[in-house]
């Protein structure tokens, strides 16, 4: 959950028995799910992360959009852009709050072969939540 109004980030995580809230800093973010070796891709994903901000020093949209279609380390489970016989990444969205509006944009589909974006703007001031 993000709370333009708090500035805050919450993430909630279930095994279908319990809910567990786990809270992050205001500052820029990025959530990948996995139903597939959940450690290991986490570890991957994060590896492929680190090394795409350490060669480029930007957390632009560019750079972020580049990261999300990448099949790095290489196409598969493992990839932020991920490929399997029983499954795909299946969308892509963003979240980018500025001092005066909330974009949300939505991409439909794997990243690296989607092209139709749906795209959202609020103000941030007397946003509700």
């Amino acid at each position: 959950m993000i709370s333009a109004k708090d500035d805050s980030i919450d993430e909630f995580r279930s095994d279908a028995r319990s809910l567990e809230r786990v809270s992050f800093p205001w500052e820029t973010h990025q959530w990948f799910s996995s139903g597939f070796d959940e450690q290991e891709a986490m570890l991957k994903r994060a590896e492929t992360c680190t090394r795409e901000f350490s060669s480029t020093m930007s957390y632009s949209q560019a750079t972020l959009r580049r990261l999300h279609q990448s099949h790095l380390p290489e196409k598969g489970p493992y990839s932020i852009c991920m490929h399997r016989k029983d499954a795909c990444t299946v969308s892509y969205t963003e979240v980018i709050v500025k001092s005066q509006t909330i974009s949300i944009a939505y991409l439909e589909g794997a990243p690296c072969k989607a092209t139709s974006w749906s795209k959202s703007k609020l103000p941030r001031s007397g946003f509700p939540c």
